[in-house]
């Protein structure tokens, strides 16, 4: 696990997560979960964000934002840790903890 090194200070949800520049770009890049994650999204406590395999031929990892109601299901993923963290502060949602892929 990655210590977090954000601040403790309870970030701030967004009010109005369908009209974000997340919820735009997923409706459009995955039309399928769009209702599924907004549910989700105004249920969550808190999310982790996970090194997970992408599951490509290559074997690259991806960084999943995952939700404490449904840990299974990713919210998004990012190729680059920053840019997870980014969404999550964009978003309001709270990091309970970041984990690295071991091997």
């Amino acid at each position: 696990m990655i210590e977090s090194t954000e601040t403790t200070a309870a970030p701030v949800k967004v009010k109005n997560p369908h009209l974000t520049k997340w919820a735009k770009r997923l409706k459009k890049e995955a039309p399928y979960f769009y209702e599924e994650s907004l549910a989700l999204v105004k249920r969550l406590g808190c999310v982790t964000i996970s090194q997970k395999d992408d599951h490509s031929f290559k074997g690259d990892y991806t960084w999943a934002i995952t939700p404490d109601v449904a840990p299974d299901f990713w919210l998004d993923s990012f190729d680059d840790l920053e840019q997870a963290k980014k969404l999550c502060r964009i978003m309001g949602w709270r990091v309970e903890a970041i984990n690295q892929a071991s091997g």
